[in-house]
């Protein structure tokens, strides 16, 4: 209610005016109050209104600090209100708060990764107007496991030590059945897995593993192994592009195996596709300027048997990708590599200067035959690859000019067979000698011990098991029942012995099948007796007698034939052992030479064990 008040003025004008001037300026302002409109109440939000508005985004898997707000914003009775919010962390290690961004309106966070998932609970208690009372909120933010950018280049895990375990990134650059080449800024290198796969060129992977080297003829191939088995984390398919680097035969064969990057280099290669038995290489590709040669290892793509074996013969180029570094006990070294799909391209023959010819057609024909030792016909070239025309001329009847062997009486002879090289524009000779064995009386001739093989079932070995061969030269059959095998080491005394029982027939073999190993493929043909002796891979001494009593000497009464494998072994007929055995070859007569001489009577070869069948 609103009162209007009147006021008479009394006693002096000049204080009567200034009274009243103050009782009108009360009035006034009473009025003024008393008359406006009634103010409305309001109230703030309570604490739990306040913790349900606080909310965090973006809170799982993170890898770098995350922003905490100071405050929960709303409205009080003066149209805003800021209340305060304190942040703690559970695990300040992963996951710590820091001080305030510049604008003052949030805190920041640093965030420590570590190898594996971490769960951080963020606790954000609420005070209301600055008050002690306070409501607490909680929020549980997952930090993700650390993923190393520091990986292993290629380059760097050929030179790390076997068993290491390496980590590398980089793009899927060839793929075959049992393994990839991933490719990085330094290089290329193997990864075996073991079995196939679906890994395809082109994508980007990382590998985890552990570096081994591929022991395969006694190469230095690095890789990354299947032992454990590497996992490979496959990203995006970027493509891929091969870019080879064409080489002669003469630049790859200047690089040592020891040269680590260059295994998995791309190379393009031309020559003379042939077709071979080495081990594990289908195919070659023999420089025709020259005698070396490149390997096509069998592990390449399955397409490669065919398309290279359509051009056996032809001067091709290819593409490869080097894998392994071929060093037998004995014969060619060289590289080999895995053929690249279709980028075989037939070329033209080089022109090759008739001198040249001359010349490499002398290193070939002094390297075949010069030294060689014959009790049996052989085939004389009568041309070559670079087409130069050879005819014969023999110093002794022992050998004649077409390579007929008519055996010597008396002795041993030594033969010089002199050929005649014919170019349009060259003519040059050169001539070999060779040695013509004698001639074999009839009662000289005896059971032999054939072939000799320990690597069966060993690493790299095609044969699951070891053998020893015999052979029957003469035209009677031989009853060897009561006969006996006997083994010893290189070095050692013979120990072990099987006794025989049966009938080997003219001209005909006996297969003894000896201890298994865990590798290996293939079985033996089926055996004619089985003796349960593990023989060393390399060296040994192997006899067979005519009964069961002990041998110590090669030279005993009662022993048919004696042969000492490998340089180490102690005993052996004539004046040295045979060259040593590997996994992957055996010793045998050249011709079923029985000279009593085991350095030269054997020679290194591929396993072939035969039965009484053959």
């Amino acid at each position: 209610m609103c009162y209007n008040t009147i006021i008479k003025p009394q006693g002096g004008m000049k204080l009567k005016k200034s009274i009243l001037l103050s009782l009108i300026l009360l009035v006034l302002g009473f009025v003024l109050v008393g008359c406006g409109p009634k103010p409305e109440e309001t109230t703030g939000p309570t604490l739990l209104e306040l913790k349900e508005e606080l909310s965090l985004t973006n809170i799982t898997n993170i890898t770098t600090g995350i922003l905490l707000p100071k405050y929960v914003e709303g409205m009080d009775n003066e149209g805003v209100y800021n209340h305060t919010i304190i942040w703690s962390s559970d695990n300040p290690d992963v996951l710590a708060i820091g001080g305030l961004n510049k604008l003052g309106t949030h805190y920041t966070t640093t965030v420590t990764q570590t190898d594996q998932v971490e769960s951080v609970i963020l606790t954000a208690a609420i005070q209301l107007n600055d008050s002690i009372d306070e409501a607490t909120k909680n929020f549980t933010v997952t930090v993700a496991a650390l993923v190393s950018t520091d990986y292993d280049t290629t380059l760097e895990v050929k030179g790390k030590a076997d068993a290491t375990a390496v980590e590398i990134s980089g793009v899927i650059s060839y793929v075959n059945e049992k393994g990839i080449f991933v490719h990085d800024s330094t290089g290329d290198i193997y990864v075996y897995l073991g079995a196939t796969h679906t890994h395809q060129a082109g994508y980007e992977v990382v590998v985890s593993g552990t570096k081994s080297t591929y022991s395969f003829s006694a190469n230095t191939m690095p890789q990354i192994t299947n032992d454990p088995a590497p996992v490979i984390t496959k990203g995006a398919s970027v493509g891929y592009t091969l870019t080879p680097t064409a080489l002669t035969h003469t630049e790859i064969a200047a690089k040592p195996k020891t040269d680590l990057a260059f295994f998995g280099t791309v190379v393009t290669v031309r020559g003379i596709v042939e077709a071979s038995t080495i081990d594990n290489t289908p195919y070659i590709i023999r420089d025709y300027e020259g005698t070396g040669i490149f390997g096509i290892n069998k592990y390449s793509v399955a397409v490669a048997t065919t398309e290279l074996a359509a051009h056996v013969g032809d001067y091709v180029e290819v593409d490869v990708i080097i894998y392994d570094f071929y060093q037998p006990v004995a014969g060619d070294q060289f590289w080999r590599g895995l053929y690249i799909e279709t980028t075989l391209e037939e070329k033209e023959l080089p022109a090759i200067p008739d001198n040249d010819k001359i010349a490499l057609t002398k290193t070939e024909l002094t390297a075949e035959w010069d030294g060689k030792i014959v009790n049996a016909n052989i085939t004389l070239p009568s041309t070559n690859t670079y087409g130069v025309t050879i005819t014969w001329e023999s110093s002794h009847a022992a050998i004649s000019s077409t390579g007929v062997y008519t055996a010597p009486q008396d002795a041993d002879a030594s033969v010089t067979l002199t050929a005649t090289l014919v170019t349009p524009t060259v003519t040059d000779t050169i001539s070999v000698t060779m040695t013509a064995k004698k001639a074999v009386e009839a009662e000289e001739l005896h059971v032999i011990i054939n072939e000799v093989y320990g690597g069966g079932g060993n690493t790299g070995a095609t044969y699951k098991n070891d053998f020893i061969e015999l052979y029957n030269p003469t035209s009677s059959d031989i009853d060897i029942t009561g006969w006996s095998i006997q083994y010893a080491s290189a070095t050692g005394t013979f120990n072990a012995k099987f006794v025989l029982s049966g009938t080997i027939k003219a001209g005909s073999y006996f297969l003894i099948q000896c201890a298994q190993g865990t590798g290996g493929t293939v079985n033996l043909p089926t055996p004619d007796a089985s003796f349960d002796i593990a023989m060393s891979g390399t060296k040994s001494k192997i006899a067979l007698a005519n009964n069961n009593t002990t041998v110590v000497n090669p030279t005993d009464a009662n022993v048919v034939d004696f042969v000492g494998v490998g340089v180490e072994a102690t005993l052996f007929e004539g004046s040295a052992a045979t060259i040593n055995t590997d996994n992957t070859h055996s010793v045998t007569r050249i011709n079923f030479m029985d000279s009593d001489q085991n350095g030269t009577d054997f020679e290194l070869t591929s396993p072939t064990p035969q039965n009484s069948t053959n």
